[in-house]
């Protein structure tokens, strides 16, 4: 729980056994769950993730290959369907090409009531 609002990360990752573990053990002591949707992955990402060291609980979803939307929209419906209370939800690239550190500061205006929604741009990262 981040300041009284529990917060979920939904990852999408298809064929992402050589970032995951990676990915889920770096996530900020702040993040009370992470949604992995393995979306069709050929390799091993659904087990490591399974048994992935991150600091908080971890939930693998078994997805078809629909897509990175596709997956995206179940990581929500999965944190829609758990949390009855109001949450803040970041997705974050299977393939660690975001850097977790950055979470604090993207959730902040949602945080002091300053916005509803924020979208960060790993491309603008100095």
């Amino acid at each position: 729980m981040h300041h009284g609002r529990l917060l979920g990360v939904v990852i999408p990752a298809r064929n992402e056994e050589e970032h995951i573990e990676a990915v889920l053990s770096s996530l900020p002591e702040m993040v009370d769950l992470a949604v992995v949707v393995n979306d069709g992955s050929v390799d091993n990402t659904g087990a490591l993730a399974s048994h992935a060291d991150a600091p908080c609980d971890v939930v693998v979803l078994e997805g078809d290959g629909d897509g990175v939307g596709a997956s995206i929209d179940r990581g929500h419906q999965y944190l829609l369907s758990l949390w009855d209370s109001p949450f803040i939800s970041v997705v974050m690239a299977g393939d660690g090409q975001m850097n977790p550190d950055d979470m604090e500061t993207l959730v902040h205006p949602i945080i002091t009531n300053k916005a509803d929604h924020v979208k960060g741009n790993r491309r603008l990262h100095p």
